[in-house]
């Protein structure tokens, strides 16, 4: 692997886009399951910054 080169670019080859069918419509409730004790504790409101983990 060479070092030279950073993993990810700083800017990408191609224009960003956003297709049509990369956007849905939802209108259901969501829910987010967060581990509040053990190992790996995220608050409601926390976004993890790792992961998956086995537990």
């Amino acid at each position: 692997m060479s070092r030279s080169l950073p993993k990810a670019p700083r800017a990408p080859k191609a224009p960003l886009r956003l297709d049509p069918h990369d956007v849905i419509a939802w209108s259901a409730p969501l829910w987010s399951i967060h581990a509040i004790a053990g190992a790996h504790p995220v608050a409601w409101n926390e976004l993890r910054a790792f992961g998956p983990v086995s537990t």
